[in-house]
C-alpha cells in the first residue's frame, strides 16, 4: 500500500511539473518575432457599447437636432411691437441714484495728497538729438 501511495505522489509531482512550464505566452517576447502567435492578440475591450447602443445613441442625436430645428424656425418667433417691448424694459429698470456734487475739501485734500506723492522725472544726462 505504501509502495502505491508513493507512486501516486511521484505521479503526481510529475503532473505539477509538467503543468509549471511555461506557456507560449507568458515571459517576455522576443524582439522581433518572426511571425504572430495568437497569444499577440489583445484581450477583447470591456464596457463597449453593443451595435443597439450605438444605434440607440445615434437616434437620441438625431432627435436632439431635429427638436432643436423645431425649436429656432423661421416661424417660431417674430420681431413686432419692439417699442412697447423696449418701453416696458426701460420702466421696469430702475433709474439711478442721483450723483452729488463733489464738495471741493475731498477734492482739495487728495490733489494735495497726489502732489505730495508725485516725483519729477529724472533729467536726462545728454541732450537728445542736439
Amino acid at each position: 500500500m505504501a509502495a502505491l501511495a508513493a507512486a501516486a505522489l511521484a505521479a503526481a509531482r510529475g503532473a505539477v511539473a509538467a503543468d509549471a512550464r511555461p506557456s507560449p505566452c507568458q515571459g517576455a517576447a522576443p524582439a522581433t518575432p518572426a511571425w504572430p502567435k495568437f497569444c499577440s492578440i489583445p484581450p477583447s475591450p470591456q464596457g463597449v457599447r453593443t451595435p443597439a447602443e450605438f444605434h440607440a445613441a445615434v437616434l437620441s442625436v438625431r432627435e436632439a437636432g431635429a427638436h432643436l430645428e423645431r425649436q429656432t424656425s423661421p416661424s417660431t418667433f417674430t420681431l413686432t411691437d419692439t417699442e412697447g417691448f423696449a418701453a416696458a424694459e426701460r420702466h421696469a429698470a430702475a433709474p439711478p441714484p442721483p450723483m452729488a456734487a463733489p464738495g471741493a475739501e475731498p477734492t482739495e485734500s487728495f490733489v494735495e495728497k497726489m502732489r505730495a506723492r508725485a516725483t519729477p522725472p529724472r533729467r536726462s544726462r545728454h541732450r537728445g538729438g542736439d
